[in-house]
């Protein structure tokens, strides 16, 4: 039954592509278009992008308190991840160096 299927898919796939290009009308050929027109303007968003693409956004999963089943997802930046990271690298040391003195003896 599987190898049926998936031998029917790529058929219906490339009858449906067929079809789509040989019913679609012919038109003319564009005009061809100076070069100042098919340079697209610079925006600021659109030079913004690469920026966010060197920083990703990474989820990750916690197991919530009381539960073997459900976790939570959680998705920031990755700049956002080592932020917190290293807010809760300097909690930990700050604890750990303000401990109060043991006076019972």
């Amino acid at each position: 039954m599987f190898l049926s299927i998936a031998l029917a898919a790529p058929l219906l796939l490339a009858s449906a592509a067929q079809s789509s290009t040989t019913s679609a009308p012919q038109s003319a050929p564009a005009a061809p278009v100076p070069a100042a027109a098919a340079a697209p303007a610079v925006t600021p968003a659109a030079a913004a992008k690469p920026a966010k693409d060197a920083d990703p956004m990474i989820c990750e999963r916690f197991a919530e308190t009381g539960s073997l089943l459900r976790s939570k997802k959680v998705c920031m930046r990755k700049s956002d991840w080592e932020e917190q990271r290293q807010q809760n690298q300097r909690l930990i040391e700050r604890s750990q160096t303000q401990m109060p003195m043991n006076s019972g003896g």
